[in-house]
């Protein structure tokens, strides 16, 4: 186990010379299947100057600078690398008041009438690089977007309020202005890799916390999954390579090429918080558009639905919270915040009574949850965190080479996939991936959340060609 000590059901460390120790989350099955890479990356994370604490969820595998599956704590810098490329990625859900009776005839799920749901979403939402060709934002919607101050939400259903961005501090300068152009008509897409949008079903609920929140058995309802699209890897690259430049100059060393930081007081460190937040705000709003036109499609299909949004996470970002009675900055990387019931952040709002959602995927075809976090110790040493969603086993050029078309028609099951060809989306089988229920363990078990409700896909839309979309690109490494 790679040297870790054992400190409570499904909660390990590995002690650091001079730094507090890294906390794992992980069932042992997960455990066995955590890679090497992940903890070579949790040991530069926890040495890098400035951060207090790091604590890896159950679905870690191997990123840039630190593990996708990453909590990371500072109370004095900010590290680009520990938030990702793809800034504001996460997950919205919609609720409505179908039932799966509604989709079947004769006892069965009726794949027509699914199947023409999914092609007016697709006709309306643009996958892969494909932006859109109509209702395209002007570029003073955008930076309006950007500096918090148009937004299509009900702010109590996201994760948080729309960051407001003095007009003090510039942000996206740096950007050129075909990068800006094509954020004006990103807005309302979907974008590559791991996206999707999914029509599922409730198949079971836990508590009766899902009542209060209007899920309920057999209900109907979509999830949306995006993020920043090329905008999140802009931003990224610029003030790693920009930082990574002036550390060189300065002779200053550093672990990993892409472990650049700044001081949160310095003014890089207020530039980058600035234009990650103005991502953030583009993320939300990105999925917020979505939505729209996945609830107009559900409409047209099912004339008289009734239809309410029930929440936004990230799991890409950087947050300034109090725990343990002082304030970090809680780097996010493929974790998801869980505040538990009456935590000091939900006050005033309408989850403080319950928590918020939790919205964690499973891989394609398999179940996803909604959950929420627990008031435990475990909850508190993992910063209110816990993962993001499955996980990969499989690098993806690995599962483009095994996995033949019989495993993955397999492991897809009755879902109905978009894609025409098992090659365009083979990456993202589920067999690429951990095992949902094992990661939903890990996290149940240690203590950190409860499930609210157990979601089934019936129809999967992904991008289906076979470029992805943009990640960091891969460099070589500088020790």
């Amino acid at each position: 186990m790679n040297g870790l000590k054992k400190i409570g059901t499904n909660f390990y460390i590995e002690e650091i010379k001079g730094k507090k120790p890294i906390k794992y989350i992980a069932n042992e099955k997960i455990l066995e299947q955590i890679e090497e890479g992940v903890y070579r990356q949790a040991r530069n994370v926890i040495l890098t100057p400035g951060v207090d604490d790091v604590v890896i969820t159950p679905d870690a595998h191997h990123g840039y600078f630190c593990p996708i599956g990453c909590v990371a704590a500072s109370k004095t810098i900010i590290s680009p690398g520990a938030v990702g490329v793809d800034i504001g990625c996460g997950m919205r859900l919609i609720l409505t008041n179908l039932n799966v009776h509604d989709l079947r005839t004769n006892g069965e799920i009726n794949r027509a009438q699914v199947r023409a749901l999914m092609d007016g979403i697709l006709h309306d939402i643009p996958l892969g690089e494909k932006v859109r060709s109509f209702d395209t934002k002007t570029q003073s919607e955008l930076f309006d977007i950007f500096r918090g101050r148009r937004s299509s939400d009900d702010p109590e259903i996201r994760e948080h309020r729309p960051f407001r961005i003095s007009k003090d501090i510039p942000v996206m300068e740096h950007l050129s202005g075909d990068v800006i152009k094509r954020a004006m008509k990103s807005v309302g897409s979907l974008g590559g890799g791991n996206h999707f949008i999914e029509i599922q079903v409730v198949e079971e609920i836990h508590t009766d916390i899902a009542e209060k929140w209007g899920l309920r058995k057999d209900q109907i309802v979509a999830m949306v999954h995006s993020g920043s699209r090329n905008l999140g890897y802009q931003i990224a690259d610029y003030w790693v390579t920009t930082t990574r430049k002036k550390f060189d100059r300065l002779g200053i060393t550093y672990l990993d090429r892409d472990g650049m930081y700044m001081g949160v007081d310095t003014p890089e460190g207020q530039h980058y918080i600035a234009e990650m937040r103005s991502a953030l705000n583009f993320a939300v709003e990105n999925r917020a558009v979505m939505a729209k036109y996945v609830m107009q499609n559900i409409e047209k299909v099912f004339p008289g639905v009734k239809m309410s949004l029930l929440y936004d996470v990230c799991h890409n970002n950087a947050m300034l919270e109090e725990h343990f009675g002082e304030r970090f900055w809680v780097h996010r990387k493929g974790a998801t915040r869980a505040l538990p019931p009456r935590h000091p952040l939900l006050k005033g709002s309408r989850w403080f009574n319950t928590g918020h959602p939790v919205i964690l995927p499973g891989s394609m075809g398999t179940a996803s949850y909604i959950m929420v976090g627990v008031d435990s110790e475990g909850n508190r040493l993992s910063y209110s965190s816990i993962n993001h969603g499955a996980g990969r086993v499989m690098s993806r050029k690995r599962a483009t080479k095994i996995i033949t078309q019989e495993q993955f028609e397999r492991a897809l099951g009755n879902v109905l996939m978009n894609a025409r060809n098992y090659r365009s989306v083979v990456d993202e089988c589920s067999l690429a991936y951990k095992d949902i229920d094992e990661i939903i363990d890990s996290v149940v078990v240690a203590g950190l959340a409860q499930v609210v409700a157990k979601l089934k896909p019936i129809g999967v839309i992904k991008d289906d060609t076979s470029h992805r979309a943009p990640g960091w690109r891969r460099r070589k490494k500088k020790r």
